[in-house]
């Protein structure tokens, strides 16, 4: 089943860089509370797993959504390589503000 993946990027607690937004095709459907694997370690940086804020089923619907919480790194320089990632490694795509 296919989900919509939604959550923020933040370079820090208080500069908010972008919105990550796509599509995955999860293995089991996660509930609000789980974490969720976006991106496994390797060598161009660690594993991302955020928590799962709300989970909206696709009963009845081609897709479902999945809303994760935001995540903050440390600086625009690291919220950029984590962009690339995201690009490169999954079909999610990250919309700087």
């Amino acid at each position: 089943m296919k989900f919509h993946v939604d959550f923020s990027i933040y370079a820090s607690p208080v500069d908010a860089y972008g919105n990550a937004t796509g599509y995955v095709d999860p293995a089991y459907l996660p509930a609000a509370g789980d974490k969720f694997k976006l991106l496994s370690e390797t060598e161009a940086g660690p594993a991302l797993l955020l928590r799962v804020d709300k989970v909206r089923s696709a009963e009845g619907e081609e897709v479902g959504s999945i809303a994760l919480e935001d995540h903050v790194v440390e600086g625009r320089d690291v919220a950029e390589a984590l962009s690339r990632r995201l690009a490169n490694e999954t079909s999610l795509f990250v919309y700087v503000y």
